[in-house]
């Protein structure tokens, strides 16, 4: 078989894999996060549909080729572009690379099972790409937001600081 439709026949497993693969990290994240536990039913029911589009969003990437632009929100916004903006507020940075780690850790642990070993290294080396990007991009993500508040808070300290004097 090619290269190409080796590809394509591995897409399709994977495409097919998506909602159990989902709900095999979904799953995880409730039995061994404790932080996910504490989560209101709402906001776990957030961070699945998060889930779903991060394996839905890795599937897609991989059948296009797997081409990165680094400088592409794209990725980050497919992926957490679904939840609400008050999601923000509730999951930290580490919580969130928490999440594609173990997301990435349980697609990675069942590739094998899904694809066979015809395809399954080139898949592997594929998830750790895009986990890789994807930590990356969520990063930079949070370091804007950071810097952004940072800018606010200065902005109204010398407010603050300006009506005192006067």
């Amino acid at each position: 078989m090619s290269a190409p439709s080796r590809r394509a026949a591995a897409t399709e497993r994977l495409r097919a894999a998506t909602g159990a693969l989902s709900t095999s990290a979904t799953a995880r994240m409730e039995a061994e996060r404790p932080w996910f536990r504490e989560l209101s039913a709402e906001e776990r029911s957030w961070v699945g549909v998060i889930v779903q589009a991060g394996v839905r969003g890795f599937v897609d990437w991989f059948a296009g080729g797997g081409g990165l632009d680094p400088e592409d929100d794209d990725l980050v916004v497919g992926v957490f572009g679904t939840a609400p903006r008050a999601m923000a507020g509730v999951i930290d940075l580490h919580q969130t690379v928490d999440l594609i780690k173990l997301t990435i850790d349980e697609v990675e642990r069942n590739i094998d099972t899904i694809l066979g070993p015809d395809a399954a290294g080139e898949v592997h080396g594929a998830v750790l790409r895009y986990g890789r990007e994807l930590a990356f991009a969520t990063a930079e993500v949070y370091a804007r937001a950071a810097e952004l508040r940072g800018r606010w808070d200065a902005r109204l300290e010398a407010l603050v600081v300006d009506a005192v004097l006067r």
